[in-house]
């Protein structure tokens, strides 16, 4: 009984030794990837022309025409980012049109990931742009990009104020 005890004892051992040593250690220090930075309007022209190239690449030489629908709620990048494409579509030879029948669609969309790093705060910008062709997805890019969080205005519209309601009330004023 002993010895079974004893080998009991002894697997339980080398079953905990062993799972013990698949449990990954934690880094002292991983070190932040470089990231690209989105901080003028410079930039906003460098991501359309990029978009676009990519694009052009993907379908070749197209008789197709493409519309770049705005995007809502408007604010300086996504105006500015509109022009930027449609005059980046121009420059790769595909025809940017109105809104209709047979023509293929861009649309893009703006999000913004918002954290700290120790006590910084830290602002993402994720722009995501596709091409849409009778219902199908024939392209789609997304591009992330550190901006200062005090320029956060340019690509997001602000936050929506509270509303507080009050109910009115009889004041009675002197005689």
């Amino acid at each position: 009984m002993a010895a079974k005890l004893a080998t009991t004892a002894l697997a339980g051992t080398l079953l905990l030794t062993a799972c013990a040593s698949e449990i990954p250690l934690a880094k002292p220090e991983i070190p932040a990837p470089t990231q690209e930075r989105m901080m003028a309007a410079y930039h906003w022209e460098q991501l359309a022309k990029e978009v676009t190239g990519q694009f052009a690449a993907q379908i070749g030489q197209t008789d197709r025409r493409v519309y770049v629908a705005p995007s809502e709620p408007a604010t300086p990048f996504s105006e500015a980012f509109h022009d930027f494409l449609t005059e980046a579509l121009h420059e790769q030879g595909i025809v940017a049109s109105q809104p209709e029948d047979g023509v293929m669609v861009m649309s893009y969309d703006v999000r913004a990931a918002i954290g700290h790093r120790g006590d910084r705060r830290h602002t993402d910008l994720i722009v995501s742009t596709q091409i849409i062709d009778a219902g199908d997805i024939v392209f789609k890019s997304s591009d992330i990009f550190y901006v200062n969080p005090t320029d956060i205005a340019n690509y997001m519209p602000p936050p929506p104020q509270p509303v507080i309601e009050t109910r009115p009330r009889l004041v009675r004023l002197g005689r």
